[in-house]
């Protein structure tokens, strides 16, 4: 089925997908402290927990996941790439970013608690890899966000990341009835 964009959205388009990229390399050892420096213990950094629960699931949000699963790894398989599976905790933080941004009608990916996409995994219990985030708002389904990401070179190139093996989706209504989209892709450490 081939997504029908109204005339308003194709001219939107652009600025809806504007800057809508974040990887997250994987993170490199660090150095070897100097002799007799002091070492701070190894442990999780303390992160601080989400805030208040989000935003209710619009309708058709499962149905949407599945057609960005579905149609996500169609395009992976085609560039000779294998596929990610859904996974929750990726789900969970996509969803939070949604409803963070469907409040403050935003596609950005910083969070109005000024937490970026490292921060929202690790408040989901995700430790990654790597990861990259693609955000979009006012399409009508999955497959239309799915469509405008593949159709801007940034976001298919987050897309077709090789490393990630899992996806995570988010979807909120924001107050002026446009629905928000946020697309978590990671590999798991």
């Amino acid at each position: 089925m081939r997504p029908r964009f109204s005339p308003l959205a194709l001219l939107a388009a652009p600025a809806l997908l504007a800057g809508c990229i974040v990887i997250l390399p994987v993170p490199l050892p660090l150095p070897a402290p100097a002799p007799g420096a002091a070492v701070a213990p190894a442990g999780p950094a303390a992160v601080p927990p989400p805030p208040a629960p989000a935003c209710p699931v619009p309708a058709g949000a499962d149905r949407a996941a599945a057609e960005v699963i579905v149609g996500l790894n169609r395009l992976r398989a085609a560039a000779g790439l294998a596929g990610v599976r859904a996974a929750p905790r990726l789900d969970a933080a996509a969803r939070g970013h949604a409803c963070d941004n469907a409040r403050r009608g935003s596609i950005g990916h910083v969070g109005a608690d000024g937490a970026g996409l490292a921060t929202r995994l690790s408040r989901a219990g995700y430790r990654h890899g790597i990861a990259a985030e693609n955000t979009g708002a006012g399409y009508a389904d999955g497959a239309a966000a799915l469509a405008g990401w593949a159709g801007s070179a940034p976001h298919r190139a987050n897309l077709l990341l090789a490393a990630v093996r899992e996806a995570g989706l988010g979807l909120a209504r924001g107050a002026d009835g446009r629905l928000h989209f946020v697309l978590v892709l990671a590999a798991p450490r």
